[in-house]
């Protein structure tokens, strides 16, 4: 069975509207203090718009921090270069293990290498190799037009 997802988080200011996008890729955040960084840790994105980012970790973020975000992106500039999105925002919403952050600003890097494997990842790719072996016949049959599961893979 797939882990369940989340399900959308109604908008609840005109700041936070635009459309939300979902965008499965590995996260790393930090929540910066005066005298260096108070706590750190990996995840991933659930959600992505112009004006928010709703992320998945072990554990939710407390609302209000200033979280600084580095996400691995999954398109390369000119189908070579490997990039990530570097966010800046303050936590506005913790559900669980999900936590939504307000955008303050953004800006794309280049990366030099993949990413960290982190555990909610490897718990979803467990789950869905273990998937793709039960129906793998009907796996085939979609041929190179996509895949049978539509998961969240690591770039």
């Amino acid at each position: 069975m797939l882990p369940a997802r989340p399900l959308p988080i109604k908008l609840s200011s005109r700041h936070e509207s635009g459309r939300r996008f979902p965008i499965c890729a590995h996260v790393e955040y930090h929540l910066p203090e005066s005298q260096g960084v108070l706590s750190s840790g990996v995840g991933r994105t659930i959600y992505l718009s112009s004006s928010s980012v709703q992320i998945e970790t072990e554990h939710g973020l407390p609302i209000g921090a200033m979280v600084e975000l580095a996400v691995t992106w999954p398109a390369r500039l000119d189908n070579d270069v490997l990039l990530k999105l570097q966010i800046m925002g303050r936590t506005v919403r913790a559900e669980g293990k999900y936590t939504t952050i307000n955008i303050a600003r953004y800006e794309f890097r280049t990366r030099a290498s993949r990413p960290r494997r982190d555990p909610i990842l490897q718990r979803d790719l467990a789950v869905e190799r273990t998937l793709r072996q039960s129906v793998g016949s009907i796996t085939e049959e979609r041929g190179a037009n996509g895949t049978f599961f539509e998961g969240c893979l690591p770039t």
